[in-house]
């Protein structure tokens, strides 16, 4: 299980590197944290209509 986080947490991190993200990344005992901006309209969910 531990090694699933941290693929998905990788994989994660690449997609941010790729598109110019620079997010703020921190690791506890137990986990990884994406520091983020603020975005005040919501995710792409909230903003990209359902098809």
């Amino acid at each position: 299980k531990n090694k699933t986080k941290l693929r998905s947490f990788l994989r994660e991190y690449s997609l941010m590197a790729a598109l110019g993200c620079s997010p703020f990344i921190i690791k506890t005992e137990d986990s990884y944290v994406f520091g983020q901006e603020y975005a005040p309209a919501g995710d792409l969910f909230d903003i990209i209509p359902p098809q």
